[in-house]
């Protein structure tokens, strides 16, 4: 499959790649060769791009080809990338995001809603989800940090050729969220249970 733009999978992951983002194939396969992926892909977060830039490209290359073949395109998030997204799904959390975030150029809209990329600070950065009270609507925001990964579908290819450098990013503040859900509420669901739980 190839964009309006005639860019590959692989193009598009090599354009990632240099922004300083880091791109992941991800396809169904087998088990034996999940298993040889994910892998891959724990070794990447174990990884900090500040000291292993030179092991996460060599992981980075030797995946690069298999985008020439049926796959979805992800991007890791966190120090390996030295970026975070956050992820509005619904048209009170992308108001809340304009309203209490700083601007960043570097904008991902997909149908699990929008992403907004910020640079790493260089510290841990759960990926998790967060209870916003402050909109006139409470809902969930997910924020996308180590050991996390964002789905870049192809209609969206022709929008990174617009992105900037990780680099020129404005840095991620943990302390904007300030919910205190926990860093081990990973989904929806377990952030409701603990609110919930709190109300009882």
């Amino acid at each position: 499959m190839t964009t309006d733009l005639c860019l590959t999978r692989a193009e598009i992951a090599a354009l990632l790649w240099a922004l300083g983002l880091v791109p992941f194939p991800v396809r169904y396969v087998s088990r034996l060769q999940w298993d040889m992926l994910s892998r891959d892909i724990r070794q990447l977060h174990r990884l900090d791009a500040r000291r292993h830039l030179d092991r996460i490209e060599r992981l980075v290359e030797k995946h690069l080809d298999d985008f020439n073949r049926p796959c979805g395109l992800e991007v890791l998030t966190g120090s390996v990338s030295s970026a975070v997204a956050v992820n509005a799904w619904s048209a009170q959390g992308e108001l809340w995001v304009y309203q209490h975030l700083l601007e960043t150029p570097m904008v991902l809209e997909t149908e699990c809603g929008m992403f907004f990329f910020y640079r790493h600070p260089g510290r841990l950065v759960a990926t998790r989800h967060h209870w916003i009270t402050e909109s006139p609507r409470p809902t969930f925001l997910r924020v996308f940090g180590d050991a996390g990964w964002v789905s870049v579908p192809p209609a969206a290819h022709a929008a990174i050729l617009e992105w900037p450098s990780v680099s020129t990013l404005p840095e991620f503040d943990p302390a904007w969220f300030r919910d205190d859900l926990g860093d081990e509420c990973a989904t929806e669901r377990q952030a409701k249970r603990r609110v919930l739980g709190r109300l009882r």
